[in-house]
């Protein structure tokens, strides 16, 4: 019979493992890939993406060889990574789980990655449509406020909902106020207290005359 302790030490040592090889992959690419995207800079993003089978992992089926925390931290060192993924995203890459790609893209992403999350809030995959409205929040690009407030309206899900009433209390912007009054008398009790919270963070931040820091996890009922 496994001891927790062994097991312990088997997840420790494969952790242990994936970080060396994904250190080594990063270090060959860095030393031998040109200026601007290559095939071998994809190859390292998508053995990256491969560390975290990412709905395997968010629905517990499984536990991750590495960390969420560690993962992305990985992520944020890979050159061009960020352009790799919004490619990988619109183009609807096969290879790839949008929905993951959506997530990532909120932590090691920028103003550039906002126009295609905006855009995958309109797919037909719920997960795609929790993520990218998760990751509009944490990037807190003001842009986003039309499309998520629409979503706060219209989206059928109730978890899509309440990632867009957390992402718009996030943003911080008023001209969401109207949405998520509405949205306080949603029939989901899940989306009514995000839309509470949400409004409470749009009365602080007016109070604040400032933002608050943008670090927030999707939300699930």
């Amino acid at each position: 019979m496994t001891t927790p302790k062994l097991i312990r030490l088997l997840l420790l040592g494969t952790l242990l493992v994936a970080g060396v090889l994904l250190a080594c992959w990063v270090g060959v690419a860095r030393l031998h890939a040109p200026q601007g995207k290559s095939p071998n800079q994809e190859r390292v993003v998508l053995k990256w993406l491969e560390l975290v089978p990412f709905r395997e992992v968010c629905g517990g089926l499984i536990i991750p060889r590495i960390s969420f925390e560690e993962w992305i931290e990985v992520g944020r060192d890979l050159d061009g990574a960020e352009a790799i993924l919004l490619t990988l995203l619109e183009s609807e890459d096969p290879r790839v789980d949008p929905a993951q790609i959506a997530y990532a893209l909120g932590c090691i992403g920028g103003s550039n990655s906002v126009p295609a999350l905006i855009s995958a809030l309109g797919s037909q995959d719920v997960w795609v449509r929790i993520e990218s409205a998760s990751s509009l929040g944490r990037l807190g690009d003001r842009r986003a406020v039309p499309a998520l407030c629409q979503i706060v309206a219209k989206d059928m899900d109730r978890n899509v909902r309440a990632n867009a009433c957390h992402a718009l209390g996030l943003i911080g912007d008023n001209r969401a106020e109207p949405y998520l009054r509405e949205a306080l008398h949603d029939k989901r009790s899940f989306v009514r207290r995000h839309a509470s919270e949400a409004l409470l963070q749009l009365r602080r931040k007016d109070d604040a005359g400032k933002g608050s820091e943008n670090d927030s996890a999707p939300q699930r009922d």
